[in-house]
């Protein structure tokens, strides 16, 4: 049973990884086709692991949302990304790299931001 859950996990880290990939394209090809008055560049962070997701607030204003620290190194690995950058902790990287190798998207360059575990930076894709 401990080995379906790490299974499940390894595939959860393999989507997470390939979604990111996914949006990169698809911004380059909407840039390509002129979509935007300007053409956009996104970064995106990512991080694994166990999240407290909910509906929180009050009576008065609720809001469905996901707290946590590995959401909060999420929102710092996304401000650490650049410009078609994927940004990520080595937990995630790890595993996704037979992908990435097979994708061919070059060398891993050292992490950006302080206070964050070891990240592996993605170089740009546009």
């Amino acid at each position: 049973e401990l080995d379906d859950l790490q299974d499940d996990a390894s595939m959860m880290e393999q989507r997470a990884f390939e979604c990111a990939l996914a949006i990169q394209a698809t911004v380059a090809a909407m840039n390509a086709r002129d979509a935007f008055v300007v053409p956009i560049q996104i970064g995106i962070g990512i991080s694994v692991g166990e999240v407290v997701m909910g509906n929180m607030g009050s009576e008065d204003r609720m809001e469905h949302t996901v707290i946590g620290a590995v959401v909060n190194l999420a929102a710092r690995l996304c401000s650490a990304a650049g410009p078609g950058e994927i940004v990520t902790t080595e937990a995630l990287f790890d595993p996704v790299e037979p992908l990435r190798q097979s994708l061919d998207l070059g060398e891993v360059e050292d992490p950006a931001p302080p206070n964050a575990r070891t990240q592996a930076r993605l170089p740009t894709m546009s």
